[in-house]
């Protein structure tokens, strides 16, 4: 992840609500190993799926800084966010064979748009370098179940995310 963030102190003192923003670069995806019996039911064929997209995210927090003493605090902040995915690619390998696609977007059977909830708890040291850890959940289904891709009829894919950032405030 990549990109910038701006935090606006709502009252000015060291246990202080912030409201909070960012314009993030992500890269998410995910791996699914299928087994399927196409040959017949004594030979296996092991289908291998990865996935991945780069995204432009938008978080909007709101956080509570707790003092620790001098510049150092800890905090914990939760909000909404929203998801353009802007290119990705699903690599399938089959029996040493791999196909690359990387229209994965509409026909390809994804939705460019997420958005969910963010949670995350912290810290800043001196008020120049801040280290964080979040969770991040998606509401919809990524899946357009309307594609009849194969495989995916009935499937639900949400993102899911931990991520650790560590960062410097100018």
């Amino acid at each position: 992840m990549v990109g910038g963030n701006v935090l606006y102190d709502l009252s000015g003192s060291d246990n202080s609500w912030y409201l909070g923003g960012a314009m993030l670069l992500s890269q998410k995806g995910y791996k699914v190993d299928n087994v399927f019996f196409p040959k017949s039911e004594t030979e296996n064929v092991l289908i291998e799926t990865r996935v991945n997209t780069t995204a432009l995210e938008i978080p909007v927090l709101v956080g509570k800084n707790f003092s620790l003493g001098g510049n150092n605090k800890l905090f914990v902040e939760a909000g909404p966010y929203v998801t353009c995915s802007l290119w990705g690619s699903q690599q399938v390998k089959s029996e040493g064979k791999k196909n690359t696609t990387h229209d994965i977007f509409g026909k390809g059977g994804l939705k460019r748009f997420d958005c969910g909830l963010t949670f995350g708890v912290g810290a800043d040291i001196s008020n120049r370098v801040r280290v964080k850890c979040n969770y991040e959940f998606g509401f919809p289904n990524l899946v357009d179940n309307d594609k009849k891709l194969p495989g995916t009829k009935g499937s639900s894919y949400k993102n899911s995310t931990i991520s650790t950032t560590l960062s410097y405030t100018f």
